[in-house]
C-alpha cells in the first residue's frame, strides 16, 4: 500500500466525490479556499495497492519558517475534516501508515496533521503518534423530524416557538453582500466579551466565493416582519454529513430568538437533502440544547524531530492565549454578576 503525489491538474475530481465518504471539505472548492487563506499548496495523493486504486488523500502543503508542515486540515484554517477518501474494505490505520511514509521521504516534510472523520480513538490506540481529542456535537438528522425536535431541551423547543409567534422569516440568502452583512452581526456578537472576531470579511468573502458556486453551502438570513436584518448563520454539506460553520446576530434582538430558529431551519434543510450526520463544530454548552450526541474524533500529529512538536504546540498556546485570557475575564464577571 503506497501513495503517490497527483498533479492538481490531473486529480479526477469526480472521481474522489463519487466516494462515499466523502465530505465538502474534501472537494476542490474547499481545498482551493484553504490554499488560498494558508498560503499552501493542495495535495491529493493517489493510494495503490499494488497496481489497483484503493482511495485517496488531500491535504495541503504549506511552509512555516521554512518546516515543510502538510495539514489536512491544520488549525487555524476553520476548517474541519479532510484526511481520506477509502474503498469501504481498505484499512484507515494502514492508510495513515502510508501516509506518514508519503509526506516525510516523498514530500521531505517535517510535520504531519489529520483529522479524518472516520478514524477513531480505539484504531488509533496502538499506534506511535502523538493524539490530540477533537470532539464535537453531531445530530443525526436520519431521524424523524419529530424525534429531532423532542431532543432538543424544552427552553430551545420554546424559543423556536416563540420566534415563529414574533413573526420571524427565515430565508435563504444570496451570496452578494452576505458576507459584509454576516460580519457585521459577528462584531457584535464577539462584542459583548470584549473581543474580535478571530478572520475578516475579506475570509469570509473568499470562503463564499469558492465555495458557493459548488452547491454546499447554505447561507440563512433571520428577519423582523418589517423586514429588518437581524441574524446571519453559514453551514455547508455534502453528502452525508452537514456543519454549522457560523452565526451572527444583534444583541439588541435577541428576544426575538433568532439563532434557534436559523438552526432548526438548518436542520430540517440538510435532513431533506439526504444528510445523516449535522455536525455542530465543536462542543460547546450552548449547543447542548439542540440535543446533539458527543462524538469524538482523533486528531493525529506527526512530527519527524520530536522538538518540532513541541515547538508548534508552544506556538499555538501563545497565539491563542490573548483571546483565552478575554474569555475567561468575561466568564468570571458573568459568574460575579449571576
Amino acid at each position: 500500500m503506497e501513495f503517490y503525489k497527483t498533479d492538481t491538474a490531473d486529480v479526477p475530481w469526480d472521481r474522489l466525490d463519487g466516494f462515499s465518504d466523502r465530505m465538502f471539505s474534501q472537494r476542490y472548492e474547499w481545498l482551493d479556499f484553504v490554499s488560498k487563506i494558508s498560503g499552501g499548496k493542495i495535495v491529493v495523493a493517489t493510494l495503490k495497492d499494488g497496481h489497483e486504486v484503493i482511495g485517496y488523500f488531500s491535504g495541503i502543503l504549506f511552509h512555516r519558517f521554512g518546516v515543510a508542515i502538510l495539514g489536512s486540515p491544520f488549525p487555524g484554517w476553520t476548517t474541519t475534516y479532510i484526511g481520506f477518501n477509502l474503498k469501504p474494505d481498505v484499512s484507515r490505520v494502514d492508510a495513515l501508515v502510508a501516509l506518514k511514509h508519503f509526506a516525510f521521504k516523498k514530500l521531505g516534510c517535517l510535520h504531519l496533521e489529520v483529522l479524518d472523520r472516520y478514524l477513531t480513538m480505539d484504531q488509533v490506540a496502538d499506534l506511535d503518534v502523538d493524539v490530540v481529542v477533537e470532539p464535537t456535537y453531531v445530530t443525526p438528522l436520519h431521524l424523524e423530524e419529530d424525534q429531532i425536535f423532542a431532543s432538543m431541551s424544552s427552553a430551545c423547543r420554546r424559543c423556536i416557538r416563540k420566534a415563529e409567534k414574533n413573526g420571524l422569516i427565515i430565508e435563504e440568502a444570496a451570496p452578494e453582500g452576505f458576507a459584509n452583512e454576516y460580519h457585521d452581526q459577528l462584531i457584535d456578537v464577539f462584542a459583548k466579551q470584549n473581543l474580535r472576531p478571530p478572520y475578516s470579511k475579506q475570509y469570509v468573502q473568499t470562503l463564499i466565493d469558492n465555495v458557493h458556486p459548488s452547491g454546499d453551502a447554505l447561507l440563512l438570513r433571520a428577519k423582523t416582519r418589517d423586514g429588518e436584518k437581524i441574524a446571519s448563520a453559514i453551514y455547508f454539506g455534502h453528502k452525508e454529513h452537514s456543519l454549522f460553520w457560523g452565526n451572527g446576530s444583534l444583541r439588541s434582538h435577541q428576544t426575538l430568538r433568532p439563532n434557534e430558529a436559523l438552526h432548526w431551519y438548518a436542520l430540517r434543510y440538510w435532513k431533506r437533502r439526504g444528510v445523516k450526520f449535522h455536525d455542530w463544530c465543536g462542543p460547546n454548552d450552548y449547543k447542548r440544547k439542540y440535543g446533539p450526541r458527543l462524538h469524538q474524533v482523533p486528531r493525529i500529529r506527526i512530527s519527524r524531530y520530536r522538538a518540532l512538536g513541541l515547538a508548534r504546540d508552544a506556538a499555538f498556546r501563545l497565539y491563542t492565549l490573548p483571546r483565552v485570557i478575554k474569555r475567561h475575564r468575561f466568564q468570571k464577571q458573568l459568574k460575579q454578576k449571576g
